[in-house]
């Protein structure tokens, strides 16, 4: 995998700092350039924390959604992401604690962050991934390592 991200830093124009990137199986990686041009890479095995899960929830209602982490990112900023295609969409990050309807809380004893949705909607359901973020002087990158999907009902009765 190294050879592979030397070789496509060579093809982005402009000074690239160097360093090592952490992935975790059955994750992504999101490489971005202070451009705002971004590679993605795919493991395709389950992850250490836990694999791909599903959430039902109906609409009108607010969902919980549980993503694990690795111990060593205890301390670090996480990151909430929807995904749409090839497209990866900030929802909130652990810093903060309510973005519209989207609220966070975060479990450090036992490396769980909860993502509660308010007043579901269509077109909130789709891929999540939790993931932390890494600063480079002209590149960094998100490991994004627990998946779930968010499949949206009818109404509740």
């Amino acid at each position: 995998m190294k050879i592979l991200l030397i070789f496509t830093f060579y093809l982005i124009p402009g000074p690239v700092s160097c360093f090592d990137v952490i992935g975790y199986a059955g994750g992504i990686v999101v490489i971005y350039c202070r451009d705002k041009r971004f590679l993605y890479f795919m493991w395709l095995t389950d992850p250490c924390c836990s694999g791909p899960n599903t959430v039902a929830g109906y609409l009108g209602e607010t969902v919980t959604i549980s993503f694990l982490y690795p111990e060593e990112f205890e301390r670090k900023t996480k990151y909430l992401f929807k995904q749409a295609g090839f497209t990866f969409t900030e929802v909130i990050r652990s810093t903060e604690t309510q973005r519209g309807r989207f609220s966070i809380s975060e479990d450090r004893s036992s490396s769980v962050l909860r993502l509660a949705v308010r007043d579901v909607r269509e077109d909130d359901g789709g891929v999540y991934y939790c993931g932390v973020g890494f600063e480079g002087d002209s590149v960094g990158y998100y490991s994004l390592y627990t998946e779930t999907q968010l499949q949206v009902t009818g109404e509740i009765q």
